[in-house]
């Protein structure tokens, strides 16, 4: 639907508006179809605007062989809504209520009747019909263009747009029976119009390397690069990944012998790339991260691509280098974009990487409803995807469309409600937190390179998850709004907001940018939301492996964007406050820069980084691992893999994970030594450094803080210092946060010794 000129949807109204539009209409004359009764008119599937430039050709031959998604309307698409903003909510009903691929198609889907009634609509319409998937998503469909034509009453036409690729469309929107015209969300498929553009930029001209201040980066950061990518990385002011480890806090990840073991990541690629390149890349690392290719939709040509697939491979597996690595290569359509995030819904891969899109205006009501329906079922799964916001500012149509010079947009699918969109920042130390910017290379003259895409979506109302006025900025002098969006269902919110992004960033500047081995080379200089979006990829899956997930029984919390706002909202004051404590953050904010990129015409100057959230960095950039005072690694100051373990946490069956403790042993000592007590209770984690005991001699006077050794949830041992005959109150607390309630079961009483 059409509000104010600005296509609004929230998935369960965007899609139940979809069936409710459709007015019966008499076939056409001109290409009768051969399914018999009323047709209506398909309107989501409608062609996007042609391009200015684009030369008809003339008529698809009949004979063309087509690949067809016809995609499915959930049943109950409110309530899956509804679940998923549930999962991170300790008050609601749904919270870690997590799902598989088939229960959400039994639950939340169609029904089998209506697929078969659906499928036996195109079989009878001539249409060869393939296997539907597990969550009853789509229907795959294979025919002949002439077959299309008439199945679907369309005409199907040739172009040639502006740079010679040789494209097609439907003219009109295709149409249904009405008997299952409702049922369906739309015909996939049917327009190549526009494809996916990657988001990896190269720098164009060498420069006066950056400044580095950690020069010497300590082995904990990581696996450790060879001296060919160091020397690729001095001559262009590049990292390298064990640098980008160290600036985002993996360290006491690797501390913990966290690599993401066990973890499988997806990655989408529409190019190919050479194998041999990525283990050159990983001999010079010493890992031996396996890396498996998978042909969707018969795949891609080969060749050595532009080098978005070695960089989006090589980043994810230096950094994260014990998962496991599945490459989705598809051909570039709308079909093959929507089969990539639903072939990952129902895979065992737990991570999808998308380093590709266009901007909103390129795809179909239906594509932007599809992928968003099928990233939402992956969020539901327990699975994280992560896509890049794009490199062209706040103005992503251009430079594909140059018309839109001038028009801001964001771009597809990272506007989708579920998927976390990354931006891009610049760094110019990979000393955790010290400042960031947002990319934009207008700071380096006349280069044409980028600047991290985000802004308001001309398509998606923001979920009722997001809508957290509490965090500095979220509502800002560049919001939007629309009645639409306003309501307390959960693709809604009170305040009627559109949806903003990006949600966060990551170094994204190529001119201190990553190192990859590409073509038979080492190339510095490499970056966009590209390698963002990578480095956020592997931080979820270093999350999912992580010993706070599996302490915390969280299960794999990864970087599902309603746990990280939700941990935005808690952390507001430290993250956001005028003077943050840093040991407890797990967010660096972005203050300074602006993704207005005036290289490609728009200098209004919006949108600018402030403090808080804001529309060029999101919340911010991550700090994975938490820092003490000194900024050292750091167990028990949580960052940002512990405070998404813990805002999921299971830990004893309730919903609220603080440590209790249930008895000190023994509960009595001479007075004047030091003892070693036995501590059991719940809430304790396991892990080296992560917990503390708090010693009360009584609460007002001073309390002797010290390191619990906690082997278990439920046993640590503590070392109480030698104090004289008092009885004391002996509390933990695991990860810096609330320290056990005061009972009697805690005391214990030094004894003074008999004359």
């Amino acid at each position: 639907m059409r509000l104010n000129g600005k296509l609004v949807l929230t998935l369960c109204a965007g899609v139940s508006t979809l069936a409710g539009v459709l007015t019966a209409a008499a076939p056409s004359a001109a290409a009768p179809s051969i399914l018999a009764g009323p047709l209506v008119p398909l309107t989501a599937s409608t062609a996007p605007q042609l391009p200015a430039g684009a030369e008809r050709l003339g008529l698809v031959a009949p004979g063309s062989a087509m690949h067809l998604d016809v995609t499915l309307n959930m049943r109950d698409l409110a309530g899956l809504e509804t679940l998923a903003n549930g999962l991170a909510d300790r008050n609601s009903p749904y919270f870690h209520d997590f799902l598989t691929p088939a229960q959400i198609g039994a639950l939340y889907g169609p029904t089998l009747a209506q697929v078969a009634g659906v499928t036996s609509a195109l079989r009878a319409a001539g249409l060869s019909t393939g296997a539907v998937a597990a969550n009853r998503l789509s229907i795959p469909v294979t025919a002949t263009a002439a077959q299309v034509e008439r199945a679907f009453d369309v005409t199907l036409v040739r172009y040639r747009m502006p740079g010679g690729r040789v494209a097609y469309e439907n003219t009109t929107a295709p149409r249904l029976p009405a008997s299952i015209a409702p049922l369906v969300s739309g015909v996939l498929g049917l327009e190549d119009l526009y494809q996916a553009h990657d988001m990896a930029q190269h720098e164009t001209a060498l420069v006066s390397p950056a400044a580095k201040t950690s020069p010497n980066v300590p082995a904990t950061a990581g696996p450790q690069p060879c001296l060919a990518a160091g020397d690729q990385a001095a001559a262009h002011g590049s990292y390298t990944s064990n640098q980008i480890a160290l600036t985002y806090g993996l360290s006491s990840l690797y501390q913990l012998g966290d690599y993401g073991q066990g973890v499988r990541v997806a990655v989408a690629e529409f190019e190919p790339n050479r194998a041999n390149d990525i283990t050159v890349y990983e001999q010079c690392y010493g890992i031996h991260t396996p890396v498996r290719w998978t042909s969707i939709d018969g795949g891609v040509s080969t060749g050595t691509g532009d080098g978005e697939a070695s960089l989006d491979i090589e980043q994810i597996a230096s950094l994260a280098p014990e998962i496991a690595i599945d490459v989705y290569q598809a051909p570039n359509s709308d079909k093959d974009f929507f089969d990539v995030f639903n072939t990952f819904v129902s895979s065992a891969d737990k991570v999808l990487s998308v380093s590709w899109g266009d901007c909103e205006s390129h795809y179909t009501t239906a594509d932007l409803t599809d992928y968003a329906t099928a990233i939402l079922q992956a969020n539901v799964a327990d699975k994280t995807v992560v896509v890049a916001s794009g490199d062209s500012g706040s103005t992503d149509c251009y430079p594909v469309d140059s018309t839109h010079a001038a028009t801001l947009a964001v771009e597809a699918p990272a506007s989708s409600p579920y998927a976390l969109a990354v931006g891009a920042t610049m760094i110019s130390s990979d000393a955790p937190l010290d400042p960031e910017t947002v990319y934009n290379e207008d700071v380096i003259p006349t280069n044409g390179g980028g600047a991290s895409g985000g802004g308001i979506s001309d398509d998606w109302c923001m979920p009722k998850y997001a809508y957290q006025p509490a965090i500095s900025g979220l509502v800002n002098n560049y919001s939007e709004t629309n009645t639409a969006c306003k309501g307390t269902t959960a693709g809604k919110n009170p305040g009627g907001l559109v949806r903003q992004l990006p949600d966060i960033s990551a170094n994204g500047d190529p001119y201190s940018g990553y190192v990859i081995y590409f073509n038979g080379t080492w190339e510095g200089g490499w970056g966009g939301t590209s390698a963002s979006t990578a480095v956020l990829a592997a931080i979820a899956a270093l999350i999912d492996a992580s010993p706070f997930c599996k302490d915390f029984h969280s299960g794999s919390a990864g970087l599902l964007p309603q746990d990280l706002y939700g941990l935005a909202k808690t952390d507001k004051a430290y993250i956001y406050g005028v003077s943050p404590q840093q040991q407890h953050e797990i967010l660096d904010d972005v203050t300074t820069g602006t993704n207005d990129y005036a290289y490609y015409g728009y200098t209004a100057g919006l949108y600018p980084a402030t403090p808080g959230y804001d529309l060029a960095t999101g919340l911010g950039v991550p700090l994975v691992g938490g820092l003490n005072s000194l900024n050292e690694p750091s167990t028990y100051y949580p960052g940002l893999a512990a405070g998404m373990c813990w805002a999921l946490g299971t830990n004893n069956g309730t919903k609220a994970f603080l440590p209790k403790v249930t008895a000190v042993t023994p509960d009595s000592g001479p007075a004047g030594h030091s003892i070693v007590v036995k501590v059991r209770g719940t809430g304790f984690l396991p892990i080296p450094g992560a917990d503390l005991a708090k010693i009360f001699t009584n609460i007002k006077s001073k309390a002797y803080v010290v390191t619990a050794n906690c082997t278990s949830a439920t046993l640590c041992y503590v070392t109480l210092p030698a104090l004289s005959a008092r009885t004391v109150d002996v509390q933990i607390s695991a990860e810096d946060f609330a320290y056990s309630a005061f009972t009697k079961a805690d005391r214990f009483t030094y004894v003074k010794a008999k004359k």
